[in-house]
């Protein structure tokens, strides 16, 4: 039997989509009266919604129920956090607020993955991996903590890149400040490289810099945050 309904006759569901619940998230983030919890970052205070912050993350639903299973105060430090706009990101995305992941800073976006990962966000983690491992443009401000990014979650195109930036600015990494801030596997992987191209004295004081900043120690290695 040839059915007589065409596809324009077959029935649809009709969706619905407002920006209304966006809205609304935006008046809760950061709105000390309509929040419950208070999260404070590098004396910075960010008021967010618990039960948001907890549904979307168990390692954040540990931390509050651990703090308010031992008092009233609505205030959590959090710790290890360089940036403040890192962690302002992460409430953003719990609440379900849009991320300009484009506009955001380079050493933000390394921040905010290793956050992700941090808060168990597996998710916006996953996103945030396949976003950087794109970006094709550096900076010497931000080219270590890329790397050390890039390192620590295994996105090798991008690792690879970012040592042919190295290397063609050699003289340049080798007396940065931000050079102390390398990964120990990352420092030995560009130390150990034939395309390391700087005067050896600079290339060794470098190392010894390295060095006497991580080594806490003897066979100890502070590793340098990849923020």
């Amino acid at each position: 039997m040839v059915s007589r309904f065409t596809m324009a006759e077959v029935k649809q569901d009709v969706m619905y989509k407002k920006k209304y619940l966006e809205t609304i998230a935006n008046l809760i983030l950061n709105n000390e009266q309509l929040s419950d919890v208070t999260f404070v970052v590098n004396k910075k205070h960010y008021h967010a919604s618990r039960i948001h912050v907890s549904a979307a993350s168990q390692v954040f639903a540990s931390l509050l129920n651990e703090h308010f299973a031992n008092t009233t105060d609505k205030e959590l430090v959090l710790t290890n956090i360089k940036h403040n706009a890192s962690l302002f990101n992460i409430l953003q995305y719990i609440h379900g607020i849009e991320l300009n992941l484009t506009s955001m800073s380079k050493l933000v976006l390394c921040e905010l993955t290793h956050l992700a990962e941090r808060f168990k966000l597996a998710e916006l983690h996953d996103d945030l991996k396949a976003h950087v491992s794109n970006i094709k443009r550096f900076k010497m401000n931000s080219v270590v903590p890329m790397l050390n990014t890039a390192r620590t979650y295994n996105l090798t195109k991008l690792y690879d890149k970012l040592k042919e930036y190295v290397y063609q600015r050699a003289e340049q990494i080798v007396n940065h400040q931000s050079f102390l801030n390398l990964k120990y596997d990352v420092v030995i992987d560009l130390l150990k490289s034939n395309w390391l191209y700087a005067k050896e004295i600079d290339i060794l004081r470098a190392a010894l810099n390295w060095h006497d900043e991580n080594i806490m120690d003897v066979g100890k290695v502070n590793q340098p945050n990849n923020e």
